[in-house]
This record gives structure tokens, C-alpha cells and sequence, in this order.
């Protein structure tokens, strides 16, 4: 009797592990999709000397390895707090991490006094507003939500989640 109980209650939980997984698989799908039909760009504003940048600098500026810009000012990088969906899909696209690990990286470099973390912006409007007002910030976006005034410095093209 006591072994019938314990089979259900491996079987119940190996149900919830199914389900969990399925979830996190479908919404990474979902995140892929999206986003190859509306890239993920890196922006700042059009008055900026800065014109473009390679995938390993926004890489380097973005986990902390890099601290200026390829004009040698100092980079203010911008990151949102409350935008799950756009944050998981920027860092999968970037470095093949989720926010969690992300989040579990950042943690370690502050711990150990190493670098800080982008700036947390609530949305895109608190975003144009800093990026308006230091030439030398970037924020990432969707392509179709870049506001007036801002440009582009990197798109993710066609590129896959490592």
C-alpha cells in the first residue's frame, strides 16, 4: 500500500516536470518566433557621433566587459525591469541565456566588485528620455516600437538562440 502511494506521488511529479518543461518550450518558441518577425535592435539617439556596433561589443558592453563605446565615452547601458518577455529574448539573442541566469551572472560581479549592471528603465518611453539626454546611452528594442529620433546601432538578423 505504503509502495502504490509513493509510485502516484513520483508519477505526480513527474507530470508537474512535463508540464513545466512543455511551458518553458513553448514559450521559448514563442520568443524565437517573435522575434523573426520583429528583430531586436540596439538604439540610441540620432544626434550620437556613435554609428553602429558589432554583435561582440553590444556583448561586452551589456555583460559588464566594457565600460565605453568605440568613441572611448563612457556607455550608459540601458536595460528594462519589467519587460520580461523583451529582456528574455534580447539576452537569449545575445549570449544564449535566460534572465534568470542573467540575473545569477549580475549577482556574482556585484558580489565580488567586478562591474555593475545596465541601468533599469521601466519602458521605452523612461528609456528615450535618458537616451535623449547622454548622447553616449543604449537600450535595446523591437524594431517596430523604435521611436522618432532614435537609430539604429545593431539588429539581430535572422540570427538564432545559441
Amino acid at each position: 500500500m505504503l509502495g502504490d502511494y509513493a509510485h502516484r506521488k513520483q508519477m505526480q511529479f513527474s507530470l508537474r516536470k512535463l508540464i513545466v518543461l512543455t511551458c518553458i518550450l513553448l514559450f521559448s518558441t514563442v520568443i524565437v518566433a517573435q522575434s523573426e518577425n520583429d528583430p531586436l535592435v540596439v538604439i540610441n539617439h540620432v544626434d550620437s557621433p556613435l554609428k553602429t556596433l558589432t554583435k561582440k561589443q553590444v556583448v561586452d558592453i551589456y555583460m559588464g566587459r566594457a565600460i565605453q563605446l568605440p568613441t572611448n565615452e563612457r556607455v550608459l547601458a540601458l536595460d528594462y525591469e519589467d519587460s520580461e518577455n523583451l529582456r528574455e529574448a534580447f539576452y537569449l539573442q545575445l549570449i544564449g541565456m535566460n534572465t534568470k541566469r542573467v540575473n545569477a551572472y549580475w549577482s556574482r560581479l556585484l558580489f565580488s566588485g567586478r562591474a555593475l549592471p545596465p541601468s533599469r528603465v521601466v519602458d521605452l518611453n523612461s528609456a528615450s528620455e535618458l537616451l535623449t539626454a547622454n548622447l553616449n546611452a543604449i537600450a535595446f528594442t523591437r524594431k517596430s516600437d523604435l521611436p522618432k529620433g532614435f537609430k539604429v546601432l545593431f539588429e539581430f538578423e535572422n540570427e538564432k538562440v545559441n
